[in-house]
């Protein structure tokens, strides 16, 4: 199989939430992964392709990621950030940094 991941994946293994593009409720979600493109959740709430929801992570900012589903497995979803404008672009950087140094620091 071949690799379909645009960027590097780093693990996060954290209860964060996300809520659907109406904003009518806070849904909590584990994040296993992230990275510049997308994260994978795990979810209890059904998810389907090309909904979009705000995925929020704390203690990063409080920044809020417009996603797509992009595929949904048993609970499990495949997320790609729709980044509009410099903010996100400056947000989801600020979050792979954060999370790399984690991450190296514990190496």
């Amino acid at each position: 199989m071949s690799e379909r991941r645009k960027a590097e994946r780093y693990p996060v293994d954290k209860d964060y939430y996300f809520y659907p593009a109406n904003r009518s409720k806070v849904y909590t979600c584990k994040v296993r992964n992230v990275s510049a493109s997308g994260a994978c959740i795990i979810s209890k709430k059904h998810l389907t392709p090309h909904e979009i929801i705000f995925l929020h992570i704390t203690g990063t900012r409080g920044v809020q990621f417009k996603s797509e589903v992009v595929w949904a497995q048993d609970g499990l979803y495949g997320l790609s950030f729709v980044l509009e404008d410099s903010e996100d672009l400056d947000n989801i950087s600020f979050v792979m940094n954060t999370v790399s140094k984690k991450i190296n620091a514990s190496s």
